[in-house]
């Protein structure tokens, strides 16, 4: 069943910077709904959370280290099998393939094209990452979820004085507080990709980081 919009913008007033517009009726909902300090700026808050999200979002999902080594050490067996198949060409293939290339800018040279292939073989070798067999398996998380979640987290407790938290509702089967609400009303907002499953597994990671250890001296 589709979310029920929160907010229901019939204000012909707006506020904005360059990247968000929201109407100063919505502005003033959110701050009286969650008690916010009015001093507290919500626009600014708003325009960082979506310039970084989306500025993250769009930068492309970096490999690990896991990942090139096995595309690199693919490359060498590729060059290695095609280094294999033109030296196994007969004089007449090979004839056949400078026939080919006569009138074109790059000719094809069978001893010139192995040497190349093996020189690029051994640099495709030689930029392997070492022990790359014990590196981290899998791609590294996109982080545009959890930046805007700290930016939620640091503004919510900034503007009201309050520690976040969040529990899980059995009965509703999702996580619920003031602050998860707060979180879904910006998530509204914004268009952002950001799940009530994403809010509550940030909340339990941020909470495991901050439990201080039971070891004493």
């Amino acid at each position: 069943m589709p979310k029920t919009k929160s907010f229901e913008d019939k204000s012909t007033r707006t506020v904005s910077t360059n990247l968000v517009t929201i109407s100063e009726d919505t502005i003033l909902t959110i701050q009286e709904r969650y008690a916010f300090n009015p001093d507290f700026d919500l626009l600014k808050m708003l325009d960082d959370i979506n310039s970084w999200y989306q500025l993250i979002k769009q930068m492309p999902n970096k490999s690990t280290d896991k990942q090139v080594a096995n595309r690199l050490t693919e490359l060498n067996n590729q060059i290695n099998t095609l280094v294999n198949t033109i030296s196994k060409l007969s004089s007449e293939e090979k004839s056949l393939l400078i026939d080919v290339s006569y009138d074109s800018e790059v000719k094809f040279l069978p001893s010139e094209a192995i040497e190349y292939l093996n020189w690029l073989a051994r640099h495709s070798y030689m930029a392997v990452p070492e022990d790359s067999t014990a590196l981290n398996k899998g791609r590294p998380k996109r982080g545009e979820a959890r930046l805007a979640l700290e930016k939620m987290f640091n503004s919510y407790e900034s503007a009201t004085g309050k520690k976040p938290t969040c529990s899980y509702d059995e009965y509703q089967r999702k996580y619920t507080s003031q602050f998860v609400n707060f979180c879904e009303d910006v998530i509204e907002l914004l268009n952002l990709e950001i799940s009530n499953i994403t809010i509550g597994k940030f909340m339990k990671e941020l909470n495991k980081t901050k439990t201080p250890s039971n070891k004493t001296d």
